[in-house]
């Protein structure tokens, strides 16, 4: 959430000569209140050098976050964990004059019938005016505002604290030989989750397991996604390789702070191809090269070629090459959606130049073939 933030404030620096109006210390309250309490804080507020005066309007709202990881500062109806309605500050608006330094103070007055769990606010330092921001090499000038969030992470002590989640949704998407799997997880509890989810790709009647992969958080992070009470934060899991055709599940699971406890959600999914009635014309072995490419002063080179079996069966493959070219393995069995690396050791002591070629056959479908050379000023493939 830090990074993603730093790097937009880094955009905007490559494009405009900022100079910010004012600083707020400190910008982060983590508190523990009991209910029944009122408890006293203090915003220090300075402006920058250079700037005469600046007006900020204080304000409490409310911080969330969208499925897609975007932070949101705006009142939620009904955010049954907002901390804004407690929150008293001395001063709405305040006028800094030079480099002065203000204190503003603010209270947090905790109900006596508030539910234990945690709670969560911002209060907003807004500029009454907009800062003028002149574009480096570039013909134009904006007036933007530099708002300022303060956060408070609000713990209401108590013996009942929830965690709870729940994955709602599974969707399968096949793309340009990959499969996405997009789900979305929802915080039940009454704290924040710190949420891992992982995607395992099976055939249907459960003999074969074709893929493990941990999910990305939407908008980016670390594969942990922090998730308020009450929201829901979407994963992506990515396959990099086409499953043969057939029938599948694919099993979502949550791993949020239990030992022994996840939130699972499954789903079945079929892929299809569509296959030529002359087997012979179809690709069903997909390799990740089509050439490989050596300069001349290179004597000795090990490249890898990676291939995959996108048929539903079985494919043996025998490779040839030429004298110079060893693969090892010159023969292999790959199975339905299943990919294997072939070690390629290419010789050249004299260091001549060399065209080679190294075909892949299998028992089914379309030969794959990969040209070799070797030779100064060799372009393309894989140097």
């Amino acid at each position: 959430m830090k990074e993603k933030i730093v790097f937009m404030v880094f955009l905007v620096a490559m494009l405009f000569s900022i100079t910010y109006a004012f600083r707020v210390s400190p910008v982060r309250f983590n508190l523990t209140i009991p209910r029944g309490e009122t408890q006293e804080f203090v915003l220090n507020f300075t402006t920058s050098k250079g700037i005469e005066t600046e007006s900020l309007l204080l304000y409490p709202t409310d911080i969330s976050m969208k499925r897609n990881g975007a932070l949101v500062f705006e009142r939620k109806e009904g955010f049954k964990h907002s901390a804004v309605p407690w929150i008293d500050i001395a001063k709405s608006e305040i006028n800094l004059l030079g480099s002065q330094t203000k204190e503003v103070n603010f209270s947090i007055s905790v109900p006596l019938r508030a539910e234990p769990g945690e709670y969560y606010a911002v209060i907003m330092c807004e500029p009454t005016r907009s800062t003028a921001m002149k574009a480096e090499q570039r013909p134009f000038m904006v007036n933007m505002k530099q708002r300022v969030a303060v956060v408070i992470v609000l713990d209401v002590p108590g013996r009942i604290y929830k965690k709870e989640g729940e994955a709602i949704s599974a969707e399968v998407k096949e793309s340009n030989n990959k499969l996405k799997i997009i789900s979305t997880f929802q915080n039940k509890g009454n704290i924040h989750l710190d949420v891992l989810g992982t995607v395992y790709v099976r055939s249907k009647d459960g003999k074969t397991m074709y893929a493990q992969v941990v999910m990305q958080p939407m908008g980016g992070g670390k594969k942990e996604a922090f998730i308020f009470p009450g929201n829901a934060r979407d994963f992506v899991g990515t396959i990099e390789r086409p499953l043969p055709p057939g029938e599948y599940v694919v099993d979502v699971a949550y791993d949020y702070g239990y030992k022994f406890r996840k939130a699972r959600l499954q789903s079945a999914f079929s892929i299809t191809r569509e296959v030529e009635e002359n087997e012979d014309k179809a690709e069903f072995l997909v390799i990740n090269l089509e050439e490989i490419s050596i300069e001349k002063e290179a004597q000795l080179r090990t490249k890898v070629i990676k291939a995959t079996n996108t048929d539903y069966k079985p494919l043996h493959v025998l490779i040839d090459s030429d004298e110079w070219i060893e693969v090892s393995p010159s023969t292999l069995i790959l199975q339905p959606g299943r990919s294997r690396n072939i070690k390629v050791i290419i010789s050249n002591p004299n260091q001549e130049t060399k065209k080679g070629q190294i075909t892949l056959k299998p028992d089914t479908g379309k030969e794959a073939k990969i040209s070799v050379r070797v030779g100064k000023n060799q372009k393309g493939g894989n140097k």
